[in-house]
């Protein structure tokens, strides 16, 4: 329906279908009835999205806006003639599809600008990469001055981000447990670390009207190694393929990242930007702050190379170690090496590590392991190594040669992957994988200062084209085409299977719990063809919730069994499905408060779900972790 305050006919409309009906004059009405009949006809009305208009709603009817007896029965005309047009109307204005929400969306950005919602739930107590890269977007986002941002926070940010984000009064900060379908939704909702969870998606959709997420690589992707089992592995890829068909734009830190995931069919090229992260953030901690991290103190004057991050296989701390023997066997190099960082529970070279070493006792006086540590930890590690060692197989990225670089250290990585997109090639100084090749060349840079000292300039000079201001503009212009572009209808099926998958996962969860819970005489009895009939079932129930009555029933049982020697039963344990895949986790949590949150706003009870759930289509209803 066009309305009358700016309103342009054509003539052959009006030749087409007559003219207003003196029916609804004056007043309410007159607009609707024609445009209803322009669009029964067969014309279309169209939106000027570059137009703007001033309206104050009823004001046909005098300044107070009131309703009056004229505009009701004006009302009961449309109805008459056009049944269909409440819903209709209603429909249109919660559609994301089609000219008129484009229009209203790009009038929304004209008068408050460019708003964008980033899932910041991984900045946690623990600074690694990925929270790394989200905190340092967040403020490069804040100072283009184009975009009012918003972060969702999750159970436990960690104190750096906490302080950090405190000193940027324009960034709206919530708990993951605001988000809920009928909350705000800002332009953009932006995931900039990969989807882990169903639930991820569902927050993304309630909190942005178009979605953005950052695929960093396809490595867990490929491989079965980084999952309990296969079944997890294939539902992390079904929900990786999900969350790109959800996203109506994906971002990535390399062409190379890009490339990988285009050959896998997994998203369209028109829906692909690549973004380079910046790399010129600041150190955290003071020098007069730094010391050693516990385990460090009693090799604090020696030469050590610093292999830092997780034991992920793709990590290659395997050949770190197999560096330092050719390093020590062929190079009579006497320095250490310091690994540090946290274990992760599936795919990790541990054990691998700890073989090799099993066989060479005399390397391993040589080798620091560490756990995770700390940033003053850290920067205290980079200060003081003599070089850091990197031999990862695949990055979608890989920042550590230009973190290096910034202490003055020298970084020792073979030149693939995104490696070899980001950092000249010339100054790769490992072979892959050719720990007595590989050492010949840190021997020679290693000896040399001014071979350190010219390494360590041109990985500076390589690193100017990496700026966090630089990222932050990009991201800007992202989020404007994304917020221009057309809705997708993936993206909502995207988002039906999303909601599908999180209530499967809750159901397993839940009945995992309870049979758990049971005692293996307890699923005898509850199993469907079991010994109790549901009559028998409901009847030994009534007996057990009343205390008199079970004393008397079944406390003779129990006396017979015990002087019987049978026992009181066994006790609850594992089903034969891991625990692992079904733990409580916030994402559960989150999805809760959103129906609750929805519940308390209506005014109503929620009644017991497998898990959150959007309301029916035709009731016309709004839209991890």
């Amino acid at each position: 329906t066009a309305i009358g305050h700016c309103m342009y006919i054509r003539r052959q409309a009006l030749d087409l279908v007559g003219d207003f009906d003196l029916a609804f004059s004056p007043g309410y009405g007159e607009e609707v009835d024609f445009s209803q009949r322009c669009i029964l006809h067969g014309l279309t009305h169209v939106a000027a999205d570059d137009v703007f208009v001033l309206h104050h709603a009823g004001g046909s009817f005098g300044e107070d806006g009131q309703r009056n007896s004229a505009q009701d029965e004006h009302e009961r005309i449309i109805d008459a003639r056009y049944p269909y047009y409440e819903r209709a109307r209603t429909d249109a204005a919660e559609s994301r599809f089609g000219r008129l929400p484009r229009a209203i969306a790009s009038a929304r950005r004209a008068i408050r600008g460019l708003s964008v919602t980033i899932d910041g739930r991984c900045l946690g107590p623990v600074m690694t990469g990925t929270q790394l890269h989200t905190l340092e977007l967040i403020k490069a986002l804040d100072a283009t001055d184009q975009v009012g941002v918003r972060v969702i926070a999750g159970p436990d940010m960690g104190a750096y981000a906490t302080t950090e984000l405190a000193l940027r009064p324009r960034i709206e900060v919530i708990s993951f447990t605001d988000v809920h379908p009928a909350m705000d939704r800002t332009d953009i909702a932006h995931r900039p670390y990969q989807v882990n969870n169903p639930n991820d998606l569902l927050i993304l959709s309630c909190a942005g009207e178009r979605q953005v997420i950052t695929h960093q690589d396809l490595i867990a992707y490929r491989n079965p190694g980084y999952f309990p089992g296969y079944p997890q592995w294939r539902r992390y890829q079904r929900l990786t393929r999900q969350a790109l068909s959800l996203a109506d734009c994906v971002v990535f830190f390399s062409h190379h990242a890009a490339g990988d995931t285009l050959g896998e069919d997994l998203v369209e090229a028109d829906r692909v930007r690549v973004v380079y992260i910046g790399v010129d953030h600041p150190v955290s901690s003071s020098a007069d702050a730094l010391a050693p991290p516990a385990g460090m103190e009693a090799f604090e004057g020696e030469r050590f190379l610093l292999c830092l991050g997780t034991d992920f296989r793709h990590k290659n701390r395997v050949f770190g170690l197999r560096l330092l023997e050719a390093l020590r066997a062929e190079h009579d190099w006497r320095g250490k090496l310091v690994l540090a960082g946290p274990r992760v529970a599936e795919g990790s070279s541990a054990g691998e590590e700890a073989s090799y070493l099993a066989a060479r006792p005399e390397l391993a006086q040589a080798v620091i392991y560490l756990p995770a540590v700390g940033e003053a930890a850290k920067e205290w590690l980079l200060d003081h190594c003599a070089a850091v060692l990197y031999p990862t197989t695949h990055e979608g990225f890989g920042l550590m040669p230009f973190e290096a670089a910034h202490h003055g250290r020298p970084c020792l990585f073979a030149s693939q992957t995104a490696l070899a997109e980001v950092v000249p090639a010339e100054l790769a100084t490992l072979v892959p994988w050719d720990a007595s090749a590989s050492a010949q060349l840190v021997t020679a840079l290693l000896g040399e200062p001014d071979a350190i000292a010219s390494h360590v300039r041109a990985m500076r000079e390589a690193s100017g084209r990496f700026t966090w201001r630089a990222t932050g503009e990009a991201m800007v212009d992202v989020y404007r085409a994304t917020a221009a572009s057309p809705a997708r209808e993936a993206a909502e099926l995207a988002e039906d299977l999303a909601v599908a998958e999180a209530d499967r996962e809750e159901a397993e969860r839940k009945y995992n719990e309870l049979w758990r819970a049971l005692t293996p005489d307890a699923r005898t009895l509850a199993a469907p063809g079991g010994p109790l009939s549901p009559e028998a079932q409901h009847s030994l129930a009534a007996v057990a919730r009343r205390p008199l009555l079970r004393k008397l029933l079944l406390g003779p049982i129990g006396l017979l069994q015990r002087l019987t020697g049978r026992g009181a039963g066994a006790s609850p344990q594992e089903s034969s499905t891991s625990s692992t895949d079904f733990d409580l986790h916030f994402e559960h949590a989150n999805v809760e408060h959103m129906r609750m949150q929805l519940a308390a706003e209506a005014g109503s009870v929620p009644q017991p779900r497998v898990a959150w759930e959007r309301e029916p289509r035709e009731r016309e209803a709004p839209n991890a972790g």
